[in-house]
Parts: structure tokens; sequence; C-alpha cells
């Protein structure tokens, strides 16, 4: 691996008071560029992620979380497995792209981190986990209420320009964004609990996986 220079901060989940919200919005957009550089290289000869596989491959995780913590989980599944939008791509997927997976200098993203889930997919994956980190209410009590991320509507298109293309169905995206990240922070919180891994912190996350699954029931009632 080369050196890079830059700093990783997500600003809505990080402490960021050094950041001025310019050099953040200026992030951001920065993102949305690398990540139409990234769904423009050709794709490897892997198989390839359809978005019902991309929902069915988080689906054991949320089946990890604690059930009082899951509730309403399996009627998002049903509903998202029964409004499947056609499929865009395919590219490759980086599977967990945010600005806290990139280094930064100013405003400007110089490369892309943390690569162990990627795939071969629909780009729309990649671009509702981005927006996901747009809005502070995903993340009651632990998110930065004041976080001057660009409103994902902004950012979704911001993707269209640098791409050409339409990126259609984007409630059904952001639903499913917010589904896996309720099921990878409730993981997190049953392996604390369970005591593989000591970290209290976890326990601040509750009402956050308890919002993140009604905020995609309530995104695919409005999709």
């Amino acid at each position: 691996m080369r050196w890079h220079p830059g700093e990783s901060v997500e600003p809505v989940l990080d402490p960021a008071a050094h950041l001025s919200p310019d050099v953040i919005e200026a992030r951001a957009l920065s993102a949305i560029e690398a990540l139409a550089e990234l769904h423009a290289v050709p794709v490897p000869d892997e198989p390839v992620l359809t978005p019902a596989q991309e929902l069915e491959r988080w689906m054991p995780t949320m089946r990890t979380v604690d059930a009082d913590l899951r509730e309403g989980s399996e009627a998002v599944e049903a509903a998202l497995l029964g409004s499947l939008p056609p499929p865009m791509g395919p590219v490759i997927v980086h599977g967990d792209f945010r600005l806290g997976n990139a280094l930064c200098t100013a405003g400007k993203v110089n490369v892309v981190i943390d690569w162990e889930i990627w795939s071969v997919g629909d780009p729309r994956v990649d671009l509702g986990w981005l927006v996901l980190f747009c809005d502070p209410g995903n993340f009651p009590g632990v998110g930065d209420a004041a976080c001057p991320m660009p409103p994902a509507r902004a950012l979704w298109a911001a993707y269209e320009q640098a791409t050409g293309q339409v990126a259609g169905h984007s409630g059904w995206f952001e639903a499913l964004a917010r589904y896996k990240m309720a099921a990878i922070m409730g993981n997190n919180l049953a392996r604390h609990r369970s005591g593989r891994y000591h970290d209290p912190f976890q326990e601040r996350l509750t009402p956050t996986i308890r919002c993140l699954i009604e905020a995609a029931a309530s995104q695919l009632v409005e999709e």
C-alpha cells in the first residue's frame, strides 16, 4: 500500500468542530466525484449482486440483533423485496462508501479506504449509503444535530450530473442503507452484550437502531 495524506472524519458522527461548513460540503461533493470515478472503472469478472441479493446479504446480520431492537425489521425486509427497483450497472461497489472511509485534505477526497466488503453490483448501493450520513436524525443521541452535510437530494443530483445517468428509486436505496446500518449497529451491540468484546459506548446506540428501522419503514411508505 502507498501512503496518502489526509484525515478521516465522518462529520455527522465525529467531532468536526475544526471543519467549516464550506469544507464539509466540498468534501461531500468531492466524494461524489470519487464515487462517479469508481463506478466508471471496468468491472472485474465477479458475481453481480442484484438489489435483492444485496438485501439478503445483510438479513443474517439482522437476525443476530436482540429481538426487542429489531422489531419491525421483517416488515422492512418484506417491503424492500416487494418493491425491488430494476438494477443499474453493474459497477464496482465499495460497500461502505462515506467520508469516514476517505482521507481528505481541505475540501478534497484524496483516497478511499476500507475495502473489505466490496462487490460488483448496483451503484445506488454506494450512493444510498453515503447519503445516510447526511442526516443527523438517523443517529439520535450520537449524531451532531448541527452537522452541515448537504441534503441527500443534492448529492443524488450531483451524482447524476457527474455520471450522466438517472439514479432513480432513491427512497428504496436509502431505506436499504438504514436497514443495513441498523443490522450492523445491532450486531455490534449484541457482540458487546455477549462479552465477545467490551465497548460500553454500544449501549448508547439502542435509540439509533430503533430509529433506523422506523425511518426505513417510513421511507418505503413515501417511496
